[in-house]
C-alpha cells in the first residue's frame, strides 16, 4: 500500500489520497498442437470404423497481473508540536524569551558598569593635564566627591550595582557634570580654530583686493571693499568678546556661526570676482568680434582697387601692341 499527498494541497495538507496495489491471478492464453489425421476432406479414403481424435496440448497456466485502486481519504492536521501541547510549547516560548532578556540586562548592565569606572579613571587623570583651564575649583571639587562616593557604593553595594536602575542612576550622576566640562572644552578649542580661520581667510581677501584693483570697475571694487568692511567689523567685535571671557566658563559666541559667518564672506568675494571675469571675457570677445569685422571691411574696399588696377595695365600692355 502506497500513500501519497495530494500535490494541489500540499500547503494545505488536509487532502490526501491511498493508492493501494494489489496482484490477481489470472489465466494465460492457452498453447494448442493440432495434430489432426482425420478431417472430412480425408474421410473417404480411410476405413469408416476408425476414429482419430485430435491431439492438443493446452496447459492451463496462471500468471500474476499488477493492479491499483485508488482511494481519497480526508486528513487533517491540527498541528505538529513533536509530542507537546501547544500550551507547553507557547511556555517554552515564554521562558526562552524571558531568558534571553535577562542575559542582554546583565550585559547591559556589565558594560554600563565598565562604562563607568572607565570614565572615572580617565576623568580623574584628564582633570591634572588637558582638561585645565576648562573648569573651575569648585565644579573640579563637587565632581571628585562625586566619583568618590560612586566608588564606595560600587565596591560596598555589589548587589545593587547589578540592578539596572540604580546603575543608571549613579552613572547619570557621575557622567553629566563631567561631560559638561569635556563640552566645554571641545567648544573653546572649535571656536578658537574657527577664528584663526577667520582671520587667514580675512587677510588672503585683503591682500588679493589690493593685487587686483586695476581689473575691477568701480562698482566691483566699492562691492568688494562693503564686503571685507563687514566681514572685518564681525572679526573686530567677536574676537575682544573672547579675549575676555574665561574658558571654565561656556563660551559667549557659537563655533558654528563664525564657521557659517566664514563661508557666507567667502561667498560673497567670490562671486565679485567671478562677475569680475565674465565681464572682461566678454569684453574681450566684443573687441575681438570687432577686429573681425574691421578686417573683413577692409579686405571687401581692397577687392575692386585691385581689380580695376588689374584691368588698366591690360589695356596699357594692350595699346602698346598695337
Amino acid at each position: 500500500m502506497e500513500f501519497y499527498l495530494d500535490q494541489n494541497n500540499l500547503f494545505n495538507l488536509d487532502k490526501a489520497f491511498i493508492n493501494e496495489v494489489y496482484y490477481e491471478d489470472k489465466v494465460a492464453q492457452p498453447t494448442t498442437n493440432a495434430n489432426t489425421t482425420n478431417t472430412n476432406t480425408s474421410a473417404t479414403t480411410t476405413t469408416p470404423n476408425t476414429n482419430t481424435t485430435p491431439e492438443t496440448n493446452a496447459e492451463e497456466k496462471t500468471e500474476k497481473v499488477k493492479k491499483e485502486r485508488r482511494t481519497n481519504c480526508i486528513i487533517k492536521l491540527v498541528s505538529c508540536n513533536y509530542g507537546n501541547s501547544p500550551n507547553s510549547l507557547t511556555a517554552m516560548t515564554q521562558r526562552e524569551t524571558s531568558q534571553e532578556n535577562e542575559d542582554k540586562n546583565i550585559k547591559y548592565i556589565k558594560d554600563k558598569r565598565n562604562e563607568l569606572e572607565t570614565f572615572m579613571y580617565t576623568t580623574r587623570e584628564n582633570l591634572t593635564s588637558s582638561l585645565q583651564g576648562f573648569f573651575d575649583e569648585k565644579e573640579a571639587e563637587s565632581l571628585n566627591s562625586i566619583m568618590v562616593k560612586t566608588e564606595e557604593w560600587m565596591y560596598n553595594n555589589v548587589e545593587e550595582t547589578y540592578i539596572k536602575e540604580k546603575i543608571e542612576e549613579w552613572y547619570n550622576l557621575v557622567t553629566v557634570p563631567g561631560n559638561k566640562i569635556y563640552r566645554r572644552k571641545t567648544h573653546w578649542e572649535n571656536l578658537d580654530k574657527a577664528m584663526n580661520e577667520a582671520q587667514t581667510v580675512l587677510n588672503t581677501n585683503i591682500q588679493k583686493f589690493e593685487q587686483n584693483t586695476s581689473t575691477l570697475i568701480q562698482t566691483e571694487a566699492d562691492e568688494l571693499k562693503k564686503v571685507v568692511q563687514q566681514f572685518n567689523d564681525f572679526y573686530n567685535s567677536t574676537l575682544p568678546i573672547l579675549v575676555k571671557s574665561p574658558k571654565f566658563v561656556d563660551a559667549p559666541v557659537d563655533y558654528v556661526s563664525v564657521e557659517r559667518q566664514t563661508r557666507e564672506f567667502e561667498d560673497r568675494v567670490r562671486k565679485v570676482y567671478s562677475d569680475a571675469d565674465k565681464r572682461i571675457k566678454q569684453a574681450q570677445k566684443l573687441l575681438e568680434e570687432e577686429r573681425k569685422k574691421q578686417s573683413e571691411e577692409q579686405a571687401k574696399a581692397a577687392a575692386p582697387n585691385t581689380s580695376t588696377n588689374g584691368n588698366t595695365s591690360s589695356g596699357d600692355s594692350n595699346m602698346n601692341v598695337d
